[in-house]
């Protein structure tokens, strides 16, 4: 859909884009000789501004180089002239540039988290492999006037719907916010589930659509005395197919009779569920009756009916126990088997037994129907299970047990590569078929580079696994292989040109020469 490989690095870049020059270091988030070599400094910043961004819209136009990107519902829509992925995708490629050893330079945006500025050496010798700038970011319509809100009600207002589910998302500087799914009948919000531990004890209470219009539009005729009662601004992004707020982004200061004592801001995002599924009531005689399982109800029967069968995530599971922590691993399904596992990516932990997202969620079913407690987030358009801690006091692992599964991604429309990295001869004399004992043998951890025309001009690294292999998905192109050389071995693999094509795995060799003669 997006992204070429969960393990490696792909950025939004053009070939305008890309610089040769010195790595100019920008402050935002310099390197730091405290920081471990496993980069905590930069992925602490890395999920500070990821957590302001999941809150902004999912809609929005930016500025990439000399080139303007539109992105609606996290798709690709336009662009003047190149191919390029999502805001999204460049966090993935910080993160795993980090992970990765790279040295990486980055600013984000205040508000809303974004990288604006993206310098990253893959291999240390002080020039850029990449050199990006994403600036003059629009988020969906925005609405600064009375009449454009009117407009916008308009526009709500003639889709007729009076009955509607959405998912309302708070983020707020204070202790409250959270995840609620909201069912709204003839106008009236009739029920409301929180998704997430914030929400369950948080002082919102999400409204209908028609009473957010009631209050944007006292913001816009009375601003100067909500001003007065501690609201300092609004900012009011509107779905620009269907007219409600989507987004918007409200900065207060302790207001009186408010429920917090200080200044505060709060982002909000509505996104409705379309065509509308009504909120199961729960089954009679069920065991799983808790919000907890009305929540795994309605997640599960949105991956089950999504019914996907090529994609592709980050698996990693932690406990505060032997097993400690295992991951995050890069899980492939094909035709909703089972496909491949690369990883662990960091190279810590052993391999988890369970990674498939249906035992994700019986796992979790398991935990509510036995009464312990479990914290999950699912996915808003899939269901999957992106986080779930599961209290497991009662059981034989203290401290807790948690996995988290991200960057999601459909491969429906990739193609697949995949080879074997061997050494050889292991013997001063070779037959065929090899003696016993002298078989070329597996290359584990060999440094690969991908190269080729759809990667924008940004090689792909990674490692082989501890088989020798690897496999990765990428869009359809050419590319080309390179082993990268090893002091162990006397020869290095010559590069190898494949051609990708769309659900087509093509499979190479590379083999090291270890000299023995």
């Amino acid at each position: 859909m997006k992204r070429v490989s969960l393990a490696v690095a792909v950025v939004v870049l053009l070939a305008a884009s890309c610089g040769s020059g010195e790595i100019a270091t920008t402050g935002t988030v310099a390197p730091d000789p405290s920081t471990p070599p496993d980069g905590g400094a930069q992925l602490a910043a890395l999920a500070t501004a990821r957590q302001l961004w999941t809150a902004a819209p999912a809609d929005y136009t930016v500025s990439v180089g000399t080139e303007t990107l539109a992105v609606r519902g996290g798709e690709v829509v336009s662009l003047s002239s190149a191919e390029a992925t999502t805001i999204d995708d460049v966090f993935g490629t910080i993160e795993r540039s980090i992970r990765a050893g790279a040295v990486v330079d980055v600013e984000y945006d205040e508000d809303l988290g974004f990288p604006t500025r993206l310098v990253i050496d893959l291999d240390g010798d002080g020039t850029a492999d990449v050199d990006l700038t994403l600036r003059d970011l629009e988020a969906m319509p925005v609405v600064r006037t009375l009449e454009q809100l009117l407009d916008a009600r308009a526009l709500w207002a003639a889709q007729g719907l009076e009955t509607y589910r959405y998912i309302f998302r708070a983020d707020c500087t204070c202790p409250d916010g959270g995840t609620f799914d909201v069912e709204v009948r003839d106008g009236r919000v009739t029920r409301f589930l929180p998704l997430d531990e914030a929400a369950a004890t948080s002082l919102l209470t999400p409204t209908s659509i028609a009473t957010a219009f009631d209050d944007l539009e006292e913001w816009f005729t009375d601003s100067a005395d909500l001003i007065d009662e501690g609201i300092l601004a609004v900012d009011v992004r509107m779905d620009p197919e269907l007219g409600y707020p989507r987004w918007f982004h409200v900065e207060a200061d302790a207001i009186d009779g408010g429920p917090f004592d200080g200044p505060f801001t709060i982002v909000v995002t509505i996104d409705l569920v379309l065509p509308y599924v009504p909120i199961a009531d729960d089954p009679g005689g069920g065991t799983t009756t808790s919000a907890d399982g009305r929540a795994l109800r309605q997640a599960r029967a949105r991956w089950e009916q999504a019914a996907l069968q090529d994609y592709r995530y980050l698996f990693e599971l932690h406990c505060e126990c032997p097993l400690a922590r295992a991951g995050p691993f890069e899980i492939t399904v094909r035709g909703g088997e089972f496909w491949s596992s690369i990883g662990p990516l960091d190279g810590s932990g052993p391999v988890p037994d369970t990674v498939m997202i249906d035992d994700l969620f019986e796992a979790i079913a398991i935990s509510v129907d036995a009464g312990i407690d479990v914290e999950v987030s699912y996915d808003d358009t899939w269901g999957y299970p992106r986080r779930a801690l599961i209290d497991t006091e009662a059981v034989a692992v203290d401290g807790g047990l948690a996995f988290s599964i991200s960057e999601f991604e459909r491969i429906d429309k990739l193609g697949f590569l995949s080879g074997t990295v061997v050494a050889g001869p292991q013997c001063p004399v070779q037959q065929h078929p090899p003696q016993p004992g002298c078989e070329a043998k597996p290359v584990v951890d060999a440094a690969i580079i991908i190269t080729g025309d759809s990667l924008g001009g940004v090689p792909v690294p990674f490692k082989t696994d501890r088989n020798g292999g690897f496999f990765i998905a990428l869009e359809p192109g050419d590319y080309v292989v390179t082993a990268q050389p090893l002091p162990e071995y006397l020869g290095t693999p010559q590069p190898v040109t494949v051609t990708v094509r769309a659900g087509v795995e093509e499979k190479i060799g590379l083999y090291y020469d270890t000299g023995i003669r």
